[in-house]
């Protein structure tokens, strides 16, 4: 990385002031914190589930799947964005958006959380802002505790729709890029960190 910068021509512009990048980073002694262990919540069984800490892996969504955590927030309320199935090009995104759904679904109940199917599913057009702008502001109450968007691959309808939410509206979102949700083996990990983020 530090190579590639040097030699980069935006690397010029401190050049010219005189300065430069080291070729190597800095070793600076510190501590490595003895890992601990976390107490996530309760299985099927009731029985406590305990995260045993290791400083050399951590992955935590295998040990949230079917755990029941110590706090949730019942989601009852809350409104799904997705583009319309008819208008994609492939089979299987068609099925998408339901396959998200239902993935998330089971994943909150094996959490714990008091969840119920969205009170209203909207489609849209995937390829027109304007679509899920209207989407929103047409069917965004006071009672809808979160909006759930699954957009297409466009960077600026996720910043338009980011901003519309969280500055126009004053409501929790959660935006998913549709590319995110391909891959089949990591799809059940990607809605398990999806829940987490919305519980």
């Amino acid at each position: 990385f530090i190579k590639k910068l040097n030699e980069s021509k935006e690397a010029n512009v401190f050049r010219d002031h005189g300065l430069s990048f080291g070729k190597s980073l800095i070793a600076v002694r510190a501590r490595q914190a003895t890992p601990f262990d976390v107490h996530i919540g309760t299985n099927r069984q009731r029985q406590p589930v305990i995260y045993r800490g290791n400083a050399q892996v951590i992955d935590w969504n295998n040990r949230f799947r079917d755990t029941r955590l110590n706090v949730t927030v019942p989601l009852h309320q809350w409104l799904y964005i997705f583009p319309d199935p008819q208008m994609e090009r492939n089979a299987e995104d068609r099925g998408m958006a339901e396959n998200f759904e239902q993935a998330l679904g089971r994943v909150m109940t094996g959490l714990g959380v008091d969840y119920r199917p969205p009170q209203t599913v909207i489609t849209t057009n995937a390829n027109r802002i304007g679509s899920y702008m209207t989407a929103i502001r047409d069917n965004l109450h006071d009672n809808i505790q979160i909006v759930v968007c699954l957009t297409g691959g466009r960077e600026d309808h996720y910043s338009a729709i980011k901003k519309e939410l969280t500055c126009e509206q004053g409501v929790l979102s959660q935006v998913i890029v549709q590319r995110t949700l391909k891959n089949k083996k990591s799809f059940m990990s990607v809605v398990t960190k999806i829940a987490l983020q919305i519980r």
